[in-house]
């Protein structure tokens, strides 16, 4: 561990980039940066403020920001360049006029040494203002209609669903006795952001931290090696009660295991985790990836385990009919992470391996009682079992659970809104970078429980996942920071910009009391990605 000798702070790597103490203005931000670089930031600096007379300026998560209603902008200095966050949408949209600069979705990097494109930059931020601050309105409060192009939120009913029994208790501690004894096992860190709470008028934000898990940089492991076990369990005639991974170290076992491929469909961190099960067990395994998945992941599934895998040209939905039909023609096993009629055995035990973090949480948060959760969703598995989970386990103080998605692959969202009570699929290929959310049918085993119990669904343009990656990078005060994927950041994003609107805080119910509670499902399972959209290297 390195330890800060200006704060005090300790991590992982030495010289991690980070700030010692939390500027309280822009003025203090510049003042703080090396000499060289200040008059790049006062020229940028009055750029902003000519382009947007009427935005306040502002310190938000650790940067210079430009605010109406809600974040407009934002600025910040780099070792070699200076940042502008601009978002998402708005890279998208001057995509041609920034071909000359290093340019990610939400981030442009101007070079310190190259002339500051003062024009360019000004019809940026006038175009970011009416995005945004107008959509916000002018009295400075963000909108909670659900009209944001940032955050989307759709009310749901808050009630409960007898289909979360079947994500008890026991069915956690039976999951994580399983673990306990897989080599490499240990709780991964519940971290508590003092410093973020305190900013937010909240009592406490918890983040459960899955980048620790396995060496996976993901949860998913749990959900593949614990279903795993089960399948094994049943083929070979072993009482899971009474068996433990210590059982499949003996010859006679693992040799019957090594006769056994399984099969699956990913978007990334599913078929990591089942390739790294598949070498645990001593099995072979196949996984399939849908088309535009990037070359790191499908290396990291093969580098993780024994699995060969393979980039389709289907979508997520396809792919995953696709594994089916090798399953059924050369007799695998199908571990899919998703269900449907007449495929749901697999599924439960996959979900009941995810309850483990659950647990582990409950545990560490010694007594507190989280009044509000946000979960990640592609096909709801990971975020209907816990939301069950908590439910059964907090049945007297029920949290308000707020599914969040990727907007241009809401399916769960949509289904809601369509208002017969059925899941539905979102076709085509839809385009995000939240990739471990890009998944076009909700999982009917968890549907009931997403359907009824879900106090609140949000779709995210991408820009809001850009933001909590950025955000648990480079937190607030003394807040440790949180290498944490697309994926696994969006629901920080979204938190953000729902705590710093009051609309959007009284519609949530957020108050000094609230406790909240957020999982980071990833680490940095796309190095170059991280990079791109936080400017430094993760763990």
């Amino acid at each position: 561990m390195w330890k800060c000798p200006k704060c005090g702070r300790e991590f992982s790597r030495e010289n991690q980039d980070h700030y010692c103490l939390k500027p309280q203005n822009i003025d203090e931000y510049i003042a703080a940066q090396d000499e060289k670089v200040r008059p790049k930031l006062n020229e940028i600096r009055a750029v902003l403020r000519s382009a947007l007379p009427e935005a306040s300026e502002r310190i938000s998560w650790s940067m210079p920001t430009y605010w109406k209603g809600r974040n407009i902008i934002h600025f910040a200095a780099s070792k070699k360049h200076l940042g502008l966050y601009p978002g998402g949408e708005a890279t998208a949209v001057f995509a041609d006029e920034l071909a000359g600069y290093d340019v990610s979705k939400g981030t442009i990097r101007l070079p310190y040494d190259r002339e500051l494109p003062a024009e360019l930059i000004t019809r940026i931020a006038a175009w970011c203002y009416g995005q945004y601050a107008e959509q916000g309105g002018k009295d400075d409060k963000a909108s909670a209609g659900g009209n944001d192009m940032r955050i989307q939120v759709t009310a749901g009913k808050g009630a409960y669903n007898e289909a979360c029994s079947a994500f008890s208790e026991e069915a956690a501690r039976n999951a994580l006795r399983f673990h306990r004894t897989v080599p490499g096992y240990r709780e991964t860190p519940l971290v508590s952001l003092r410093s973020a709470a305190e900013t937010y008028g909240v009592r406490a934000i918890f983040v459960k931290d899955e980048s620790f898990r396995f060496g996976l940089k993901a949860f998913k492991g749990l959900g593949g090696s614990y279903c795993m076990f089960r399948i094994l369990c049943d083929r070979l005639g072993l009482d899971p009660e009474k068996t433990d991974y210590n059982d499949f170290l003996r010859e006679e076992i693992r040799e019957q295991c090594g006769k056994i491929e399984f099969v699956t469909a990913t978007d990334g961190n599913h078929g990591k985790g089942v390739s790294w099960a598949a070498k645990l067990f001593g099995c072979r395994a196949h996984v399939f990836l849908p088309a535009g998945s990037v070359e790191a992941r499908r290396r990291a599934i093969e580098e993780a385990g024994s699995a060969v895998a393979e980039v389709t040209d289907l979508n997520y939905d396809g792919t995953v009919r696709h594994a089916a039909a090798l399953a059924e023609e050369n007799g695998w096993v199908l571990i899919q992470d998703t269900s449907w009629e007449g495929y749901e055995q697999i599924p439960r035990w996959i979900i009941e391996g995810y309850l483990t973090l659950a647990a582990e949480s409950v545990s560490q948060m010694d007594g507190t009682v989280p009044t509000h959760v946000f979960l990640q969703a592609g096909v709801g598995a990971m975020a209907g079992g816990i939301e069950a989970y908590f439910l059964n386990r907090f049945r007297e103080e029920k949290p308000a659970v707020t599914i969040v998605e990727p907007a241009a692959a809401d399916c769960i969202r949509r289904s809601v809104l369509a208002g017969d009570g059925a899941a539905h699929s979102v076709g085509g290929n839809p385009e995000t970078i939240m990739a471990g959310l890009n998944c076009g049918t909700p999982c009917a085993l968890v549907w009931p429980i997403l359907r009824d119990c879900t106090s609140f669904f949000c779709a995210c343009g991408d820009s809001v996942a850009e933001a909590g990656m950025r955000a648990y990078a480079k937190q607030e005060g003394t807040d440790p920071p949180v290498v944490s994927g697309e994926s696994g950041a969006v629901t920080f994003g979204a938190l953000l910009e729902i705590l710093q609107s009051d609309a959007l805080r009284a519609e949530f119910g957020i108050n000094r009391d609230s406790v909240i509670y957020l999982i980071s499902t990833e680490g940095d399972t796309d190095p170059e990605g991280y990079r791109r959209v936080v400017g430094q290297n993760g763990t």
